[in-house]
């Protein structure tokens, strides 16, 4: 069983000299309190930088942090974030935005399972730089319902490399509408992320519950690569 490890994180201001441009200022909240489990852990990124990491570049880990508080899906949300995946020869094999109901221990599988695989009411959000099983190739951005990464409810593949390229997404909770909404473009690109896809999707059947544990899981499996999320941040429209 993982033990979570709570911690509270200052969620960084990316700066120029590291990386060009910070997430757009209207992200919302940072989230500074987190569960992490696994690999995940809070790493220097630079002088007086600190970023969330899931995996950093071993062999078969697999990470996950979740926000201290969960986040009612009865409500619209956005939750904007910056990821890296670095260092590694090919990059693998992703990391996952996750809304979960099984606690703030919640980890999964390594590999293919993006620290997700297993986690029976979850829905996901995988970023996935790595081809496995059913991929439909080794750069694509999909949605999971059903906690297997093998099986994508939707999937495309971005006009941007995930692997070495920091770029911004921002997932958007439509309550009333029942959809869920996904934006993505790279890091300094300027303007808003770019709609990658707009899915309706039954939060409340899928999670089984009104309140959900959110945040990130990652693994690598025998190829490795260093994944991180530089920033995150959390917005609950009035």
């Amino acid at each position: 069983m993982s033990t979570a490890r709570k911690l509270r994180w200052t969620a960084v201001a990316v700066t120029a000299g590291l990386l060009s441009t910070p997430a757009p200022a209207n992200a919302g909240t940072p989230v500074d309190s987190l569960s992490l489990n696994g690999s995940a852990t809070i790493a220097r990124f630079g002088p007086g930088i600190r970023v969330l990491r899931l995996t950093n570049g071993g062999y078969e880990q697999m990470g996950s942090a979740w926000a201290n508080r969960q986040i009612d899906i009865n409500k619209s949300f956005e939750s904007t974030f910056v990821v890296y995946l670095h260092h590694g020869r090919s990059g693998a094999d992703g990391v996952a935005f996750i809304l979960q109901a099984s606690g703030p221990r919640a980890l999964g599988g390594w590999g293919g399972g993006l620290g997700y695989r297993g986690l029976k009411r979850s829905v996901a959000v995988e970023f996935d730089d790595f081809r496995n099983g059913t991929d439909p190739n080794d750069n694509h951005i999909a949605l999971v319902v059903n906690n297997n990464p093998d099986f994508h409810l939707t999937s495309v593949e971005p006009p941007f490399p995930l692997f070495r390229t920091p770029f911004v997404a921002r997932v958007v909770w439509d309550a009333p509408a029942g959809r869920l909404r996904v934006y993505a473009s790279p890091l300094g690109q300027g303007g808003e992320p770019g709609l990658v896809f707009d899915q309706t999707v039954d939060l409340r059947a899928r999670l089984g519950t009104n309140l959900a544990w959110i945040g990130f899981t990652g693994a690598t499996g025998g190829v490795t690569s260093v994944q991180d999320i530089l920033s995150w941040q959390i917005r609950v429209p009035r």
